[in-house]
This record gives C-alpha cells, sequence and structure tokens, in this order.
C-alpha cells in the first residue's frame, strides 16, 4: 500500500512540473500601423509587442501575418485563425474582446496639402463629395452613419486594389484627384505617409468627435477565446503597471491612451 500511494505522488509532483501545452496563436490583420506593422520585423506593432508580451510568457507561440481585413474578419469568424489585430466592437460584435483595451483610434480626414475644405460635422459631406475608405473599417457611429446614410459619397476600396496596404493605396488615389478626400485613424494615416516616402504631405481635415478603444478580438469558434483574452487583458494592466507599455508605446511615437 505505502509503495502504491509514493508511486502516486510521483506521478503527481511530475505532472505538477510539466509544462502546460503551448498553443500557437494565430492573429491576422492588414497592416494598420502603428497598430500592427510589417511581420518578423523588428517594430510589427505595438499590439503584437503586447501579444507577444502576454502569449509567450504564458508559454504559448504567436503566429501573425498579413490578411485582407475582411478575409481576415470571415476566416477568423469561421475558425480558422485565432484572432484579428486592431478590431473594434462595431468590426466583429459577435468575438470575444478582452476587457482592457489595447488603444484609442480616432478616425480623421486628410485632403491634399492646397485643399480648403474641412470635416465639421455630417453636414460637411456634401453631395459633390468622395471621400476614401476602406471595405470592412469601421469608423466609429459617426463616420459609419454618414457611410451608411450616404454610400454614394464615399469611394470604398474593394477586391485585390491596395490589398497588402489600402490605406497606401487610398492615399495614391487622393494624390490622384480620384477621391477629394480620405478618412482613417489619424496614427496609421501619418505613420503611412512616413513609410511610403511621400512626395508629398497631405493637409489633416477635421476628426471625428468620439474616439473607439481597439483590440486584439478572439475568433467565437475558438475553445480558448476568454482565456487568451483573460491572459492579454492581464499583461496590459501589468505591462502598464511596471512601465513596459510605456517603453514599447515609445518605440512607436506613442504614449498611453488612458
Amino acid at each position: 500500500m505505502q509503495a502504491k500511494w509514493t508511486a502516486m505522488i510521483c506521478f503527481l509532483l511530475v505532472t505538477a512540473a510539466m509544462p502546460a501545452a503551448s498553443d500557437t496563436i494565430t492573429l491576422r490583420a492588414d497592416v494598420w500601423c502603428p497598430y500592427n506593422c510589417e511581420p518578423e520585423s523588428d517594430n510589427p506593432g505595438y499590439m503584437i509587442e503586447l501579444a507577444k508580451l502576454a502569449f509567450e510568457k504564458a508559454g504559448h507561440k504567436v503566429s501573425y501575418r498579413q490578411r485582407d481585413w475582411k478575409e481576415a474578419i470571415a476566416d477568423s469568424r469561421a475558425g480558422k485563425y485565432t484572432g484579428i489585430v486592431g478590431a473594434s466592437r462595431p468590426d466583429a460584435p459577435d468575438f470575444v474582446f478582452p476587457e482592457e483595451s489595447l488603444g484609442r483610434s480616432r478616425s480623421c480626414f486628410f485632403t491634399n496639402p492646397n485643399d480648403s475644405w474641412s470635416y465639421s460635422g455630417p453636414a460637411s459631406i456634401t453631395a459633390n463629395m468622395k471621400v476614401a475608405t476602406i471595405s470592412g473599417y469601421a469608423y466609429g457611429a459617426e463616420i459609419d452613419g454618414l457611410i451608411a446614410k450616404f454610400p454614394e459619397r464615399f469611394k470604398t476600396m474593394t477586391g485585390q486594389e491596395g490589398k497588402e496596404n489600402p490605406l497606401a493605396a487610398n492615399i495614391i488615389r487622393l494624390w490622384d484627384r480620384k477621391v477629394n478626400a480620405l478618412v482613417d485613424d489619424r496614427n496609421v494615416v501619418l505613420n503611412t505617409l512616413g513609410g511610403i516616402k511621400a512626395i508629398g504631405k497631405l493637409r489633416e481635415a477635421g476628426c471625428a468627435q468620439e474616439n473607439s478603444e481597439v483590440y486584439i478580438a478572439f475568433s467565437p469558434k475558438h475553445p480558448k477565446a476568454k482565456e487568451y483574452a483573460q491572459l492579454l487583458s492581464n499583461a496590459v494592466t501589468q505591462a502598464r503597471q511596471n512601465g513596459t507599455l510605456k517603453a514599447i508605446l515609445a518605440k512607436y511615437g506613442l504614449t498611453d491612451w488612458k
């Protein structure tokens, strides 16, 4: 009997010492730098760095790759990938979101440098306007409402055009005068302008009133979605407390959104 109990105790001790199973957490999104940038680069985006901080500490691996935004949402919803990066709740309301957000996005309008038009509210998007947007993006309630009400005033990037970096493609459309303005996250536009060696600058022409919380959101089909969301929330809270978040954001020229 004693030998039996000794063997059982040894088994329990060995089991307790074994590391938890390692998961590969697959994250997909189109380029939306500084939130998520080029995979495998030294600066893959601060959200990717936070994801690695959270999940690698727990013994998991993070696989981040570029994917068309609408396809990333659809494939993650179907369970092909673990989650999407840079999502607001309207992007994928059925997904599992962490309690802690990973940033705050503000949609702003940009024009060519010599133009005088500015966004001052819904009434400023007049019938003769053509504003560049990206298919599948949520821009906040104010802008999304305008797109739904006046779809003819918004020129949406769809299909294969600009698939890898649709914002860069929209900037070129604006330079070429195919649209009057573009709307996107302010941080992303400024980052993209620096990254594509602009032959001319753009003019910031007003912003929406509200900010949107943005996240890494997890597939509703994934059995560990809630567990991953909690791990990420805990990691963001800890990184904010110990100064790691400040250091990561500083690499991208950003400060804490809270």
